[in-house]
This record gives C-alpha cells, sequence and structure tokens, in this order.
C-alpha cells in the first residue's frame, strides 16, 4: 500500500474499542492521542463495542464488524475476541499486557487464554506489544511464531512543569496511581509509615486498603475518576510518584512524572526499567525496605533529585505521540 504520492488514496483504520468505563480509560487515552496524531494519510474509523460482558452480545459486536467499511482493522481497545470474524481483512493487533491471566483460574482462565491470545495471535496479520515485556511474556507464555513488534504508547496527557518539587523536603507528596493488586499500594504504604509525608492515591480504594490506611496513620486524600486537566493538576501538586508495581504491560504514569518534571521510584522488573530509562530509581517492588530507603535518599539528595528530573524529561521525549503515531503508520503502509 503506498503512501509516497499525492494521489494515493488515505489508508481507512478502523480503531477498534471496548466499551467505555468510568474506571478504565488508560487504553481510550492511548487511542484518543494515537488519532490526534495520525499522519494526514490515515484516516481512523473509532469502533466501540456495546458488549461489556455476555455472549449473546458479543457475538452480536462481532457480526457488526461486517458494517465496517476500513481498509485494516486495528484491534487497539482490549477486544481480542473479535479477531477470529476478522480473518479475512488486513488486522494489527495490539496487546497492552498479559497481567489478567495472572489473577484468573480454571474455564474462565482458559476460555480467556483462548480467545484473548491463542485464536487472535494466530489470525492477525500484524501482532505489536507496548513493550519488550510484554513481548517477551508472549513469546514465553504462547510460543507464536510470528514476529511480535514492539510498539511503545504514546505520552496521552498535555503537562506543564512541576517547579515546586520538594519546596519542603520536611513534608513531602507522594502520588500513587491505581489500586489493583499489582499496583502494590499496600507495600508503598508500609514504606511511609512514619515518614511525614502526604500520599495521593488516584483509584477506587477497597475498604481492606482504606482499613491498612488508618492502621498506618497515613496523611492521604484518594481521587477517583479524573479527567485529564485534573490529573494534570495533581502531577503539578506532587513531589515524587511511587510507582512500585508488580508487574506492568508499559506504565504511562512513569513517563506522564517524568513529562511534569516529577521524580520517580518504580520498579527493577517488567516493563518499568525500559520505560523509565535512565529518568527514574528503581526498588525492588517486593521490599518495603528497599522502597523505605530509597524514598529517604531521594527526599536527602537533592543532586539525584535533579539527575533524576532531567534524565526523565529526556525520556519522556521518546514517547511523543507524533513518534508512536508514525510508527503505526509504518505498519499499516507495509500490509
Amino acid at each position: 500500500m503506498a503512501l509516497n504520492n499525492e494521489s494515493s488514496k488515505k489508508i481507512r483504520v478502523a480503531f477498534l474499542m471496548r466499551k467505555r468505563r468510568a474506571n478504565r480509560f488508560s487504553i481510550e487515552l492511548v487511542a484518543d492521542a494515537l488519532e490526534r496524531a495520525m499522519p494526514g494519510e490515515i484516516v481512523i474509523i473509532r469502533w466501540t463495542c456495546w458488549s461489556v460482558n455476555g455472549f449473546f452480545i458479543r457475538l452480536v459486536d462481532c457480526f457488526r464488524l461486517f458494517f465496517i467499511k476500513a481498509d485494516i482493522f486495528h484491534v487497539i481497545g482490549d477486544v481480542h475476541f473479535l479477531l477470529p470474524f476478522l480473518f479475512f481483512k488486513k488486522t494489527v493487533l495490539t496487546i497492552h499486557d498479559v497481567e489478567r491471566l495472572d489473577r484468573l483460574s480454571g474455564i474462565k482462565k482458559q476460555l480467556y487464554q483462548l480467545l484473548w491470545f491463542v485464536v487472535p495471535l494466530r489470525v492477525a496479520s500484524r501482532i505489536v506489544a507496548i513493550s519488550e515485556a510484554t513481548k517477551h511474556e508472549l513469546e514465553k507464555s504462547f510460543e507464536t511464531k510470528k514476529q511480535i513488534h514492539v510498539i511503545p504508547d504514546p505520552m496521552v496527557l498535555d503537562l506543564k512543569k512541576n517547579t515546586q518539587v520538594f519546596s519542603s523536603a520536611e513534608h513531602f507528596v507522594a502520588l500513587h496511581i491505581g489500586t489493583k493488586k499489582n499496583k502494590n499500594l499496600e507495600a508503598n504504604i508500609a514504606a511511609i509509615r512514619g515518614i511525614l509525608c502526604k500520599l495521593i492515591i488516584v483509584g477506587k480504594l477497597t475498604e481492606q486498603q482504606k482499613k491498612v490506611l488508618a492502621i498506618n496513620r497515613i496523611d492521604y486524600e484518594n481521587f477517583e475518576r479524573l479527567t485529564n486537566e485534573e490529573m494534570g493538576e495533581i502531577y503539578s501538586k506532587v513531589d515524587v510518584l511511587l510507582f512500585t508495581s508488580l508487574v506492568e504491560g508499559f506504565g504511562l504514569p512513569i513517563i506522564e512524572a517524568q513529562a511534569a518534571g516529577v521524580p520517580v521510584i518504580t520498579s527493577d522488573c517488567s516493563s518499568m526499567p525500559e520505560v523509565a530509562g535512565k529518568g527514574a530509581v528503581f526498588v525492588n517492588p517486593k521490599s518495603v525496605q528497599n522502597i523505605r530507603a530509597k524514598i529517604l535518599e531521594l527526599v536527602a539528595n537533592s543532586n539525584l533529585r535533579k539527575n533524576i528530573i532531567d534524565n526523565g524529561y529526556r525520556n519522556a521525549e521518546r514517547f511523543q505521540p507524533s513518534r508512536v503515531a508514525q510508527l503505526y503508520s509504518n505498519l499499516y503502509g507495509n500490509l
């Protein structure tokens, strides 16, 4: 498919997305950023599932695909089960993570594995993983012989530089994003126990997590369902991002904090080292003592903070939407 002359027709790419839900929106933000940044020869058609759960309504969604007029079908929105109905089309499958497999068991796990990975990996014309870590997990778990391209997630927020970082090292503000098990909130709570600081938590807290916060006497604020603008305001008011996840497909908050000039403490495993580059302090997420030690080191060492912030700015440039969109455009053009 030629992209090199004015007379070439535009390529119509259908972004196939899950149904929007208030508490799940990171993939939607990624798709929004890519659509805005796509080169002019790529025309994005947004298509959203009607279903969240349920066999019948998902089957209806599969048959709705036949009414989409597009040159390429890009399953970007965690709806991999659609791929078998597109076996006769040019398709791209973006896989964001395989973390959910660890949270399922029995027949649910087997069905999810079959419909979200085994069959889609065989059917898709091109496969994309959003990190080398996700690619490695796919190759290890499913032994696919197809080439897996690595295209990272783009920056999704337009962030202003935070110039007030650690204006008061005696009482700093830490940010934690996400409350699912893999986000490791409880370890961060234990790590800051007794340290004079405030913890801002973005995500819905469970009753158990609230109890843990109370037992450890943590000064905290909790926010849910923030807009992009509100999230930007959060980044402008915090001194450090604590992103010590046990596993991540990518880790958007890392590059968001870096772009905002907020020093990052993140895990030394999974996708996080490759995403953070040299712009973070790395910890063992399973060691509360190690997390605590690195927090105290960052608080005490202004030179370390400056180095992390400067490297973070440079690293975040790798994920500008225009760069990532061009990688996808190149992939579409080679189909």
